[in-house]
């Protein structure tokens, strides 16, 4: 019970939030996205969080294939191996003690950082939340200008 309370109380934050302090979404940038999606999704966090592992970890034992099948004109392949270093310093850091949603918002979703964090959260929802509200507000917050 305690913890339905907790949501619904979250739940009434967002969306007074929303409601009076919420810009239009084209006009949020980069962290006061990944602020609005870790605080309507805490629980999310964590998983988030694997991803961004695990897919450091798929980059590092892979560098040689993954240098070779590079095709992205965006970036260099050496600046998205430093993001996410980035990304996996802050994991890192942290020893794995949960992040609050400031917290999480601010160390990857500030700055470049959020390049390569962005691409962690729709993989993510795309593999592990498909069809899900979670997933949706990926889809409207990364994947819709």
């Amino acid at each position: 019970m305690n913890v339905i309370n907790k949501q619904k109380q979250l739940l009434v934050k967002c969306l007074l939030f929303q409601f009076y302090a919420m810009k239009a979404l084209n006009k949020m940038n980069n962290l006061e996205k990944g602020k609005l999606l870790a605080a309507l999704f805490p629980d999310e966090i964590k998983g988030i969080s694997n991803t961004i592992s695990a897919i450091y970890k798929m980059l590092t034992e892979n560098r040689e294939q993954v240098e070779k099948d590079w095709d992205n004109g965006f970036m260099t392949v050496g600046q998205w191996y430093r993001l996410a270093e980035q990304c996996n310093e802050a994991l890192t850091t942290n020893n794995g003690k949960p992040y609050s949603v400031s917290r999480f918002a601010q160390e990857f979703f500030d700055g470049y950082i959020a390049i390569f964090t962005t691409d962690c959260v729709i993989k993510y929802a795309e593999k592990e939340r498909k069809e899900t509200k979670f997933w949706h507000m990926t889809q409207a917050l990364f994947m819709f200008e």
